[in-house]
């Protein structure tokens, strides 16, 4: 199936889903060589049905991340371009790198780096933060929804990065200035609302979840909530959906996905 496919560029997948359209991809998660959590990102076919985690019926695969993890127990997943056919004969299981995500100990904060364009020297890669992500910790093991926050850096109407005297910055520091800092975006999990009924928290899902999950989340920006830009559900145990809206690109976006996948050590 692989030499049938048209892979993504890199470009296309750092661009900027446009205002006014949705990307609907699946996230698949499986076992590279029975060893490294793996999670393939496809683009949905239109006609295919929530239920359906067959391969085959899958729109465009997109990207692949693999999972790492070093001796102080923080977690990296490197995001690659599906292989090609050169990459197949030399028997590598991923294509070219495109992103990175990389926490702390805790589980509480993760680091979305792209690569940056034209960086490339030798075998090394140049990588530029584009993201973080921060979830709330809690210390006393208190079970419920969990309390995200995700920094981007701000683009304007076409998608494109809106300059800062900022830059050279680490997002985190700028975060810390986000009153006058005006080229970031800051953007939060929308709060499920307590049902009763099941007894359990809730959010419209427009039937992209099939199952209840803390992993799942809606994120929207404080001032407009009823915009999604990230809707990401549980379908089965190892599959997900994940829905994109301006302003993010793909990669961050499945940044964003791994961040609520990976395990916590101190988050709900």
């Amino acid at each position: 199936m692989y030499e049938e496919q048209v892979l993504p560029r890199i470009d296309q997948l750092q661009r900027t889903v446009p205002l006014a359209s949705l990307l609907r991809c699946r996230l698949m998660r499986s076992q590279l060589n029975g060893k490294q959590t793996c999670l393939d990102l496809y683009e949905e076919n239109d006609d295919d049905g929530l239920e359906d985690e067959l391969e085959d019926e899958l729109g465009p695969w997109l990207m692949r991340a693999i999972h790492s993890r070093d001796a102080l127990g923080r977690h990296t997943y490197t995001i690659y371009l599906p292989p090609n056919q050169h990459d197949l004969q030399a028997n590598r299981d991923f294509g070219e790198p495109v992103g990175r995500v990389t926490s702390n100990t805790m589980g509480s904060t993760f680091w979305i780096y792209e690569r940056a364009n034209e960086s490339e020297k030798g075998d090394q890669h140049q990588w530029q933060e584009t993201c973080v992500v921060l979830y709330k910790v809690s210390l006393l093991g208190k079970r419920g929804p969990r309390t995200m926050k995700v920094i981007v850096r701000a683009v304007d109407k076409d998608g494109k990065v809106m300059n800062s005297p900022l830059d050279s910055q680490p997002l985190l520091e700028r975060y810390k200035r986000r009153e006058t800092d005006t080229h970031l975006i800051i953007l939060e999990n929308k709060r499920p609302q307590w049902s009763a009924e099941i007894g359990s928290f809730v959010l419209d899902f427009f039937n992209r979840m099939l199952m209840p999950s803390v992993k799942n989340f809606h994120l929207v920006h404080p001032e407009d909530v009823d915009y999604t830009v990230v809707q990401f559900g549980k379908g089965s145990p190892n599959m997900f959906t994940l829905d994109i809206r301006y302003p993010l690109n793909p990669i961050v976006a499945l940044g964003i996905a791994i961040s609520s996948i990976q395990h916590k050590l101190a988050c709900p």
